[in-house]
């Protein structure tokens, strides 16, 4: 693919050869931590801090018999894949929905609850309440847009699906 590339500019000489340097560290008034801890100001949104009835639909808060494992320790090892799948299909800036995983990992450390159901099944609730909070909070309601896909856009509520 770029060798078609190459081979076109292969002899040509290059058409910048200035030293001139435009930036310099010396001059910058910011670390390179500064200037990532700014962005993820920047990018971050206020997320909602409404789980716990939500999450003790997935998980329970009891103790004893039938409890599998933590709920947190559970997000924590899905989280990665979770906010990965869920990014690459909404289209969304990943950081905001690792937050959101780390606000449902505490929460959930928080209350104390517990896996009591099959993985598989806890693992597609999870995702599925993931992903509705990604939709609802990061991203507008009602709206329902193919074009970026490179399909037709419509725009629908939910009154009219009636």
């Amino acid at each position: 693919m770029y060798d078609h590339l190459m081979s076109e500019i292969k002899n040509k000489p290059p058409p910048v050869t200035s030293n001139k340097k435009y930036w310099s560290v010396d001059r910058l008034g910011q670390t390179l931590g500064y200037y990532y801890n700014k962005k993820r100001r920047e990018f971050a949104e206020d997320l909602p801090g409404f789980f716990s009835p939500d999450l003790k639909r997935i998980f329970k808060e009891i103790e004893g018999q039938g409890k599998i494992e933590r709920a947190d320790t559970f997000i924590k090892r899905y989280r990665r894949n979770i906010v990965n799948s869920i990014g690459m299909w909404i289209g969304k800036n990943n950081y905001l929905i690792n937050e959101l995983m780390s606000d449902l990992i505490k929460t959930a450390g928080e209350m104390k609850l517990y896996r009591y159901t099959e993985e598989n099944t806890a693992l597609l609730q999870l995702t599925a309440y993931v992903n509705t909070l990604a939709m609802n909070y990061l991203e507008p309601v009602g709206k329902f847009d193919l074009s970026s896909r490179g399909g037709r856009r419509s725009t629908w509520r939910s009154s009219e699906i009636n």
